[in-house]
């Protein structure tokens, strides 16, 4: 808690509060409307979200930055009913992350897998999200070709393909072979 309330500090941020506890289990429903969520994986981002019932409302808004795993993480916000109502890249540390604005709508889909791979970044990228971007569709790619020789296709190499079938369409429109093949 030291260093975040260090940082707290340095930003001049105010009205903060800080706890220690078991996911959200610390928290009161009552005592906020905004919940910061980052510094971990996705998939232990899913399962605090999971733990605390009352996130499931519409009264309350999520701003989550998983560390790993952010495809694990949307994939469940669709099948949990909660809504990416915005979402950026942003580098820290030489890193590059996700960070999403969520909402609970309470309406549960199928996550596409061109959203489960990157998200609402496609929508409008700048330069954070290009980073983020060509590192996913280098990933997929490696996967992809470790994937092409293993006999009958399952459902994650058919969402991969399409994933990249898509990004490599965008990849034409915004004219960056260069930047996402050689670099």
């Amino acid at each position: 808690l030291k260093r975040a309330a260090d940082n707290i500090k340095k930003s001049e941020v105010s009205g903060v509060t800080l706890r220690k506890g078991d996911g959200l289990a610390a928290v009161e429903p009552d005592e906020v409307d905004t919940v910061v969520i980052a510094g971990m994986g996705g998939d232990l981002i899913a399962r605090i979200l999971e733990a605390a019932e009352w996130s499931k409302n519409a009264r309350y808004e999520f701003i989550v930055q998983p560390m790993t795993s952010a495809e694990d993480l949307r994939e469940y916000l669709c099948s949990a009913g909660f809504e990416v109502v915005a979402e950026e890249a942003v580098e820290s540390q030489g890193r590059i992350y996700t960070v999403m604005k969520l909402r609970f709508t309470g309406e549960q889909r199928t996550c596409d897998p061109v959203f489960r791979y990157f998200g609402r970044l496609l929508e409008s990228p700048k330069e954070p999200e290009f980073i983020y971007i060509r590192r996913m569709f280098r990933i997929l790619r490696l996967l992809s070709a470790k994937l092409e020789h293993v006999v009958g296709k399952n459902k994650q190499v058919e969402e991969i393909e399409i994933a990249l079938k898509h990004v490599e369409g965008l990849i034409e429109q915004w004219h960056l072979t260069d930047y996402f093949y050689n670099n």
